[in-house]
């Protein structure tokens, strides 16, 4: 990553995106009730719950979507892409990273604690 990408990624807002498309849920992480990560053998686990009048949408969304592609961005950059296997009720979800760091560093941006510069130099691979 350039000096000048750092620099653009530090000015990001910090906002999570859910999007299958066009269609999209943006949420900024100051309004996420909850976030935690624990490990998931080698790898880390990020779970997550979205505020309640955003959880009938990402219901919506993923019942419209399954067999798609769930596109899950923070700052702007692309941390999972899951695929959509049924609809998830309760705006709850969990996103399964490469390692417990990511899921830690992760977790820090959506929880507030770290800025969207924290993400610089991360190597998340999407599947």
């Amino acid at each position: 990553m350039t000096q000048q990408e750092r620099e653009a990624l530090a000015r990001a807002p910090q906002v999570l995106r859910l999007a299958v498309g066009f269609n999209a849920i943006e949420v900024p992480v100051s309004e996420l009730p909850a976030v935690s990560f624990d490990r998931y053998g080698p790898r880390g686990m990020v779970y997550l719950t979205l505020p309640e009048r955003n959880a009938a949408r990402f219901f919506a969304l993923t019942a419209g979507h399954v067999g798609e592609v769930l596109q899950v961005t923070l700052c702007g950059i692309l941390i999972n892409a899951p695929k959509i296997m049924s609809p998830i009720s309760g705006g709850r979800g969990q996103l399964l990273l490469d390692t417990y760091e990511e899921a830690r560093i992760v977790t820090d941006v959506m929880s507030g604690r770290e800025g969207c510069a924290a993400l610089a130099g991360l190597s998340i691979r999407v599947d």
